[in-house]
C-alpha cells in the first residue's frame, strides 16, 4: 500500500508532508495519530485480504470509510471553525 509505505518513511525520518503533495492533508496530524492511522488502515486492508470473494465489495468499503474519516478529520483541523465545532462536541 503506497500510502502506508510513504507514512512509514516520513515518520522514520520526522519528515513534514508537503501540502502540495497528494496526501498533504496528513500534515494536519501528529506523530501518534499518524501511527494509529496506519495501524487502522493496515488492519482493514488485512480484513479484505482475509475475506471470502463475496465480502471483497464490503471490506473495500471499509477500508475506503477509515480514509475517507482521518480526511474529513484533517479538513477540520485545518479549519479553526471546524475545529472549534469538534472540540465542543467532545466535550
Amino acid at each position: 500500500m503506497a500510502i502506508t509505505k510513504k507514512l512509514s518513511s516520513v515518520l522514520s525520518i520526522k519528515q513534514k508532508i508537503g501540502t502540495e503533495h497528494p496526501y498533504g492533508w496528513l500534515g494536519a496530524f501528529d506523530v501518534d495519530e499518524l501511527n494509529e492511522f496506519i495501524n487502522e488502515v493496515i488492519a482493514a486492508y488485512r480484513s479484505v485480504a482475509l475475506q471470502e470473494p463475496k465480502n471483497y465489495e464490503k471490506a473495500w468499503n471499509e477500508l475506503e470509510a477509515i480514509i475517507h474519516e482521518w480526511y474529513e478529520s484533517a479538513l477540520a483541523i485545518a479549519n479553526p471553525e471546524l475545529e472549534v465545532a469538534f472540540t465542543q462536541i467532545k466535550q
